[in-house]
């Protein structure tokens, strides 16, 4: 990895180094053994709550039951990890069966359905549901499908979760929906991206979509290409404030890539930038290694000032949106007509407005030009209560 590539990870509190260290155990196993011998000890209840709030413990237990590292950690950590490795287990074989029913419900209305993460992605990149969590099932369909896709999951039992403005027209790029007896959660997506964003059309990711098969019968999601593309910009979009979206990155790299045809993807949407901090943030944290073709990624300086900002939101182990420097960030990793569209989104209300003041639906308008006060006071609780703590 080029010098200029390289992230400054000294000042990572050490759970979090250890973290890393085990999401990349098979890239550089004497890794962990290293750390742990620095001499600066570990606070294991901290490193506990880390595996959590990254959602990476059934990828790190995985990791330690595959290379039988048992004096790594102490037996009431693994043990911990491995209560959470089985609950996630019985989670995901939930969602791998609501997948095929679903699936099957939409194939019977003809409504062509890419299935984003979830079980596909796990069984996909990892080659198994355990070793990784989702909470929900992510869905896309075409835009003028969403009335019969809607129709679809209210038939199979789903509820709508209202929000202000719950429409094409607003910031959202999904709809949530809720099983009130299985609990299972669905967001059906119009589109990858919020609109600010740049991406291919549904026909195009219909053309190159992938086949995969749930319960004897075809469940579709994204190809290599798009799927990479895909993860890099959710997980840019979100600070990379978990290390779960950089851990399915890391695994992609390590299961091989056609580089000609990411790379062209990815300049031809404009997420070349994007793909770079993926890569720099998978390769410094996780030791990754990056194929021959992909070292490009890793030489663009916006690549770099993106990745040591993504550092910080890491470090402070909280969703980012809380932080001052997260909406200059989101700027920076836009251009400057998604720039734009990203400021004038803003006028849109969302659900963290609903909840502050409820307004009746007759009402909803107000929401508008309350925005910018809601805005406000939302973000000076946020200090009281950081500066509090």
């Amino acid at each position: 990895m080029e010098n200029g590539s390289r992230l400054d990870v000294s000042l990572l509190p050490e759970e979090l180094k250890l973290l890393c260290a085990l999401i990349g155990l098979p890239n550089d196993p004497d890794l962990p053994g290293r750390i742990l011998q620095s001499g600066k000890g570990v606070r294991w209840h901290y490193f506990l709550a880390l595996s959590g709030h990254h959602r990476v413990h059934p990828i790190v237990y995985g990791n330690l039951k595959q290379y039988k590292k048992e004096h790594l950690v102490p037996g009431h950590v693994r043990k911990s990890l491995e209560v959470n490795y089985r609950r996630n287990i019985f989670h995901m074989l939930r969602l791998s069966r609501e997948t095929a029913i679903l699936s099957k419900a939409f194939a019977e209305k003809r409504v062509g359905t890419l299935f984003l993460k979830g079980p596909v992605l796990a069984r996909e990149i990892y080659g198994d549901i355990s070793l990784r969590t989702s909470k929900d099932l992510d869905m896309l369909v075409r835009k003028q499908d969403i009335k019969l896709a809607e129709e679809t999951l209210l038939q199979a039992g789903y509820n709508l979760e209202h929000y202000p403005f719950n429409d094409k027209n607003s910031r959202r790029h999904h709809l949530s929906f809720m099983h009130p007896e299985k609990h299972i959660q669905v967001e059906l997506h119009w589109r990858l991206n919020p609109d600010t964003w740049s991406e291919p059309p549904f026909e195009h990711l219909w053309e190159r979509k992938r086949l995969s098969c749930f319960g004897n019968g075809p469940v579709y999601f994204l190809g290599a290409d798009d799927l990479f593309c895909f993860l890099a910009a959710h997980g840019a979009r979100h600070g990379w404030f978990r290390l779960r979206w950089l851990a399915d990155v890391d695994q992609l790299f390590r299961n091989g890539m056609n580089v000609e045809s990411a790379l062209r993807l990815q300049h031809e949407y404009g997420f070349r930038h994007i793909a770079g901090q993926a890569a720099i943030l998978a390769a410094n944290l996780f030791n990754t290694p990056i194929a021959a073709g992909m070292t490009p990624l890793l030489e663009g300086a916006k690549s770099v000032r993106l990745s040591k900002r993504a550092i910080h939101f890491i470090k402070n182990d909280k969703e980012p949106a809380a932080s001052a420097g997260f909406m200059f960030y989101q700027l920076l990793i836009r251009s400057n007509s998604q720039k734009v569209r990203y400021l004038t989104s803003y006028v849109y209300p969302t659900a963290k407005d609903l909840q502050m003041l409820p307004l009746p639906k007759s009402w909803v308008f107000l929401y508008i030009p309350l925005r910018p006060f809601l805005l406000l006071w939302r973000k000076i609780k946020q200090f009281v209560v950081s500066w509090s703590c």
